[in-house]
């Protein structure tokens, strides 16, 4: 078992997403604004994640779009997929894939099933603000790491270039701090002839990476007794 996600009955811990019912929309943010923490944000300083976000390398300009290549067909396809829980771990694995690689983050959008056809996965586009509370989880990452910078669902305005990559499935399994993902990342950008140190925020890179939400073992970075239980 890779332990790469939170089980739902976890939920004295679930403090980052902020999951509330389906009337959110009033959650509002930005990349340029500076949003003050709630006290209460999360149960315990998040002292790890801050450790971890202070001895990440981080590259201004380099963003991370992460998703699961769901959504519409008549769209691009660039949204998290699945149930409630599906999508909450898809988004919190992609805060920690961003980390890994010193990335800002492009939240996704999500998708949900087709109200008849259950096997039609990501028919149907819902903004990420119904499933969760995104004004709350944006001031909580910004509690716990600082440094990452957030932009708003599909936001890639001003980005100079968009990267994408292949779609991995769940067999694939998911990273740790053996796989070097943030080396995958460099590969994938060196493919294309970028090179990070190329990279700034006058000329901005987004990679469009695509995965499951099993993209990464805190079993096996051990992680699971700090920041697994502080994104979660």
């Amino acid at each position: 078992r890779h332990n790469c996600a939170a089980s739902h009955t976890h939920t004295h811990t679930q403090r980052l997403t902020g999951i509330t019912t389906f009337d959110s929309h009033s959650s509002s943010y930005s990349t340029t604004t500076t949003i003050q923490p709630e006290a209460n944000a999360f149960l315990s300083p998040p002292h790890h994640t801050r450790a971890l976000c202070a001895s990440t390398q981080w590259t201004e300009g380099l963003w991370f779009h992460c998703h699961s290549y769901c959504g519409p067909e008549d769209q691009e396809r660039v949204s998290i997929c699945g149930g409630l829980n599906n999508a909450r771990n898809r988004l919190q694995t992609c805060v920690r894939l961003a980390i890994e690689i010193g990335a800002g983050i492009v939240l996704p959008a999500a998708s949900q099933r087709h109200p008849t056809d259950v096997l039609s996965l990501g028919s149907i586009h819902r903004d990420l603000d119904e499933y969760f509370d995104v004004g709350f989880m944006v001031k909580a990452l910004r509690e716990a790491c600082p440094e990452l910078r957030v932009r708003s669902q599909g936001n890639r305005t001003g980005i100079a270039r968009v990267i994408g990559t292949e779609r991995r499935t769940l067999f694939a399994g998911p990273y740790n701090k053996e796989s070097n993902f943030r080396g995958i990342i460099d590969q994938v950008l060196e493919k294309e002839g970028v090179a990070r140190d190329s990279i700034s925020d006058a000329m901005s890179v987004a990679v469009s990476w695509g995965d499951s939400y099993c993209a990464w073992s805190y079993a096996a970075a051990k992680e699971t007794g700090n920041i697994h239980k502080e994104l979660f």
